[in-house]
């Protein structure tokens, strides 16, 4: 039994336990909240901590809600949301959910979005009603999205620094999700896939070159091993905050919409924290560790959206006529070919 599988079942005996037991005094209920992050002073694990103690007053304490950062229960990234969905997590955040809800990895395509400013005004409002659906057909809200600051390239000390995708040809790249890893191979890198926790020894030890992260994020977390990066975002992080949809339906309406105003406020709050520490930390990167950050490309844009056109419409095609039609009522709606 995995340990998911194993947490699962002793959530489910738990609340069955707690439906049979003798009535008496009203106690909170307490509710697990947890992310991927694993740093627990981000943005991200500060943002989630501010929403449980919102939750605990507008409910008048009957929810106590405990956030855990990633890392501290055993349960990966990839099993956030099914464990959200299951019950085994009340709440929390995900971005890796291409494999659990398929067609929402259309938001991150690599080249489909030019900037998380250009996804918030022209994708999310267009993809939202679908995506939700698509979570609830899984038993989950959504409340919204938030986004690291732009993804792009850090090498190890051990590797040259880039100065376009070309230079990345039979190069090692950690990449967080098959769709980037569709690109890397594209170019013709060796994408490779690797928790969080196993990433300081793979650029230690040389098995990986290069990072696709944000200064802010890995750059922060794998300063030791960096010695270059780039300005030329690879694609557009998405990550949503997730409820529980029968812990959502426990609320009052006048809960939930105070609790959904809140998280529209804390998500925004998310973004701007971790893009104004992501310029700090470029600055901070080249100044006093000495990084040679490669200028931006101003094609490098139209270089990925050329790589990765055919590539998206194999990511269609593989998933089935629902992911074709929403890829091409999106690539209309955004005027790309």
């Amino acid at each position: 039994m995995s340990e998911y599988s194993f947490l699962r079942k002793v959530s489910m005996t738990l609340a069955i336990a707690g439906a049979v037991a003798v009535a008496g005094p009203a106690a909170a209920a307490e509710w697990k909240c947890y992310t991927y992050q694993a740093a627990p002073a981000s943005p991200v694990n500060a943002g989630l901590k501010k929403m449980a103690e919102k939750l605990k007053e507008i409910t008048n304490g009957e929810v106590n809600m405990t956030c855990n950062v990633g890392g501290s229960l055993p349960i990966d990234a990839n099993s956030i949301a099914p464990a959200i969905s299951d019950g085994v997590l009340d709440f929390g955040s995900s971005s890796t959910v291409s494999g659990y809800v398929p067609l929402a990895s259309v938001g991150i395509l690599p080249g489909m979005f030019s900037s998380n400013a250009d996804y918030d005004e022209n994708g999310w409002p267009f993809l939202k009603p679908m995506i939700e659906a698509e979570f609830d057909k899984r038993n989950i809200k959504v409340f919204g999205v938030y986004h690291y600051p732009p993804q792009v390239i850090l090498g190890s000390k051990k590797a040259p620094p880039l100065n376009s995708f070309s230079d990345l040809k039979g190069r090692t790249i950690r990449v967080s999700n098959p769709e980037v890893a569709e690109l890397a191979k594209a170019i013709g890198a060796i994408p490779v896939t690797l928790p969080t926790p196993d990433v300081s020894a793979a650029l230690q030890r040389g098995t990986v070159e290069y990072v696709v992260t944000a200064y802010a994020a890995g750059g922060r977390l794998w300063r030791d091993f960096f010695g270059s990066g780039t300005q030329d975002a690879v694609y557009v992080t998405v990550s949503y905050i997730l409820m529980n949809k029968d812990r959502w339906e426990s609320l009052t309406s006048e809960q939930q919409s105070q609790f959904q105003e809140f998280v529209d406020e804390t998500r925004k709050w998310i973004i701007s924290s971790q893009e104004e520490d992501n310029s700090v930390a470029m600055n901070e990167f080249q100044e006093k560790d000495g990084w040679v950050i490669s200028p931006a490309n101003p094609d490098s844009l139209a270089q990925i959206r050329e790589i990765m056109s055919p590539v998206w419409d194999q990511w269609a095609k593989e998933r089935g006529p629902e992911a074709e039609d929403i890829l091409q009522k999106l690539k209309a709606h955004l005027g790309h070919k």
